[in-house]
C-alpha cells in the first residue's frame, strides 16, 4: 500500500501522515513508497493505542491534564515527567504525541476506521503466525514418516538377508553363512593369552 492510500484509507492529510510515520517508524518517507505488512501494524497500532486513550479521556482534557487528575499530588510538570518516564511512560509519551499530531477530533470521529484496520492487522498478524506453525508441522510429519519409511526398508532389508544366511540357496549364501559362524564363534569364544 503506498502512503497516498494509507493516509486515505484512516482519513489522514499527508502531513499528519508523514509526521505520523517520522514519529513510529523513525524515518522520513517520500509521498511514493509502499509501506509494508510490518509498517502498517505498526502506524495502525499507534493510532489505535492513541485513540483508546482519546476514548479513555474525559472530553476537554488533554492526555497530560488526564495524567495530572489521575495524580492529585503531582503537579501537571512532575505529572507530565512521569509520562515520558520508563517502559509504560514511554508508550503513554508516544500516544500523546500520536494524539498531538492528528488531534483527538479526528481520532474521536475515526476510532471505528483505526480499530478496524489495527483488528485486521493483528489478523494478518496472526495468519502468517498459522501458516508458519502449520508448515513447520508439514515438514514435521514429512520427515517423520520419510525416516519411518527408511527404518522399515532397512528392517525388510535385514530380515531377507537373515533368511537368506539361515536358509542358504547358492554357493555364495552357504559361504556367508559359515562367515556368519566363524565370526559369532570368534566373538564368543574366549581371548587367547
Amino acid at each position: 500500500m503506498n502512503h497516498k492510500e494509507y493516509a486515505k484509507s484512516r482519513k489522514l492529510t499527508l502531513k499528519q501522515f508523514n509526521d505520523l510515520s517520522k514519529l513510529v517508524l523513525g524515518t522520513g518517507t517520500s509521498a511514493s513508497g509502499d509501506l509494508d505488512d510490518e509498517q502498517i501494524s505498526k502506524l495502525d497500532a499507534a493510532i489505535a493505542a492513541a485513540a483508546e486513550q482519546v476514548n479513555a479521556l474525559s472530553k476537554g482534557n488533554s492526555p497530560a491534564e488526564t495524567i495530572a487528575g489521575e495524580l492529585p499530588q503531582e503537579t501537571s510538570q512532575e505529572a507530565n515527567a512521569l509520562a515520558t518516564s520508563g517502559n509504560n511512560g514511554l508508550k503513554t509519551s508516544s500516544n500523546t504525541q500520536v494524539i498531538e499530531i492528528l488531534g483527538e477530533d479526528l481520532l474521536r470521529r475515526n476510532m471505528a476506521i483505526f480499530m478496524t484496520h489495527h483488528i485486521r492487522s493483528l489478523q494478518r498478524v496472526a495468519e502468517t503466525h498459522k501458516a508458519i506453525l502449520n508448515k513447520f508441522e508439514q515438514e514435521v510429519y514429512s520427515e517423520t514418516a520419510e525416516t519411518f519409511a527408511r527404518m522399515t526398508r532397512k528392517m525388510e532389508d535385514s530380515f531377507t538377508d537373515i533368511n537368506r544366511i539361515a536358509k542358504p540357496q547358492t554357493e555364495e549364501d552357504k559361504q556367508l553363512y559359515q562367515d556368519y559362524i566363524s565370526l559369532v564363534e570368534e566373538f564368543l569364544s574366549p581371548p587367547n593369552p
